[in-house]
């Protein structure tokens, strides 16, 4: 072994068995259901629903057309089916076979539709977002038109008790934030955003407050009150590419924002300082991160102590394992092209964990790395180094552990207490993304085609 490389094997948690289910067809959406116990995928025009204990169908429904866009009722009741080629969404019941509603937008068209958080009303934004539907499941009328939606999958954001929606809007060229409550779909606030170009909002998991922030032409943040008070503006730089994903922690103590300048800084809710900038480096020389670097392992050796069998058993179960490396550890940064739109530079992914104490990020200028931060140390806690590039990498909702996917045919996970690679049984898995169940127990694990709980 290299002087700077320790075998990790025998210092591994043990792996609990993890059952793999056969490979199911899947060209499009695959989603678990809010309560758990079903998991809803699309095949061209079909929306199969199985029991996520057995995997048996549970129910099947046929589309007027392909179905881009698959969406669970807040108590798993109803299904929703986008169908944006036929402007066309359709609902089923998850529970009733016979129960079918159907909304069609001939003239002014479908591009994206979503659930309220009732469960019992859906939002439709028309093409070139024209305006926003909504529609009643319970007397299946149209209830209320929103005009000057600015965005069509983002900008619109419930908040975490459902009785209020914020929407972004844009008027005479100025945005504006309009906050409806969701009882009767009526405005009970409208403001207007001390931003440049606003992309996005979200509401702080307590509910009291909503941060927008501004595309990536502009780094510009602000805080408010549900009421349109203005809490704060925070920038940290001008005249270069902006904010590139953002995130409250659990507590709404802390917010995360990663940018293109390839850093994470921290804002205390309290009094919104920045009380850390976590930077994603080149070369970590400094700190006590643990370093975890994926490496092929070929045939079975004594490794650990003394030819530790159990040690044994885990190196002969997978293809690729884990060692630590030691300080300084030298990392890969691809070669950014400017001139493409959306560069592949900075922080894409900021996360929390269920618990708050760690913040997960992938900087996309290094794809194989993994970077885990201390929130209670406010510094690198962990280095997650792949030998392909990292697709997806999920909390679980329940407990403080990632798994994560690198296009091949194993799944990773790591905790507290170490890292592990995990080799799927299944022949022909290659796993672009992953989805957790709310439960924790359980993972959807999707290639382009076909996917495995």
């Amino acid at each position: 072994h290299n002087n700077h490389l320790v075998s990790v094997l025998s210092s591994l948690p043990t792996i609990n068995l993890m059952d793999f289910s056969e490979l199911f067809k899947c060209v499009g959406s695959c989603v678990f259901s809010p309560c758990g116990r079903f998991v809803a995928h699309s095949v061209g025009y079909r929306l199969v629903i199985k029991d996520v204990q057995s995997l048996e169908i549970h129910q099947l429904y046929t589309c007027i057309g392909n179905i881009s866009k698959i969406e669970w009722s807040s108590d798993s009741e109803y299904i929703l089916c986008c169908v944006p080629s036929k402007a066309s969404v359709e609902l089923w019941s998850v529970n009733n076979h016979e129960w079918k509603c159907a909304i069609t937008q001939k003239g002014e068209g479908v591009s994206f539709a979503r659930f309220a958080p009732d469960g019992r009303h859906v939002l439709v934004t028309a093409e070139f977002q024209l305006r926003i539907t909504i529609y009643s499941l319970f007397n299946q009328h149209t209830v209320a038109h929103i005009k000057y939606p600015k965005l069509s999958s983002r900008g619109l954001a419930f908040s975490p008790n459902g009785k209020y929606m914020a929407l972004v809007e844009r008027r005479e060229g100025k945005d504006y934030v309009s906050i409806i409550v969701t009882d009767t779909w009526e405005l009970v606030k409208h403001f207007s955003a001390e931003t440049r170009h606003l992309c996005d909002l979200a509401w702080s998991p307590d509910g009291r407050m909503l941060v927008l922030w501004d595309d990536l032409l502009s780094y510009r943040v602000a805080v408010y009150y549900p009421d349109g008070t203005l809490l704060h503006t925070f920038a940290a730089y001008e005249n270069a590419l902006g904010i590139k994903s953002l995130a409250w922690d659990p507590s709404s103590r802390l917010l995360a924002i990663g940018s293109y300048d390839e850093k994470i800084r921290i804002l205390n809710q309290l009094t919104w300082k920045t009380i850390a900038e976590f930077e994603h480096k080149t070369t970590i020389s400094t700190g006590n991160p643990v370093v975890f670097r994926e490496v092929e392992y070929s045939g079975a050796s004594g490794v650990g102590n003394g030819g530790d069998t159990s040690a044994q058993v885990v190196a002969n179960h997978s293809r690729s394992r884990y060692v630590i490396q030691e300080l300084p550890v030298h990392l890969k940064s691809l070669r950014v092209d400017f001139k493409k739109p959306n560069p592949k530079k900075g922080v894409g992914v900021l996360k929390f964990s269920c618990d708050g104490k760690y913040i997960m990020s992938l900087n996309d200028n290094m794809p194989h790395v993994l970077w885990i931060w201390s929130t209670a140390r406010l510094d690198l806690c962990t280095l997650i180094i792949q030998m392909q590039p990292i697709k997806s990498a999920k909390w679980d909702p329940q407990h403080c552990r990632l798994a994560l996917c690198t296009g091949n045919s194993r799944i990773y996970m790591w905790s507290a207490d170490g890292c592990s690679c995990v080799e799927l049984p299944t022949v022909g898995c290659n796993v672009q993304s992953l989805k957790w169940n709310s439960d924790g127990q359980s993972l959807i694990l999707k290639d382009a085609k076909s996917f495995c709980v």
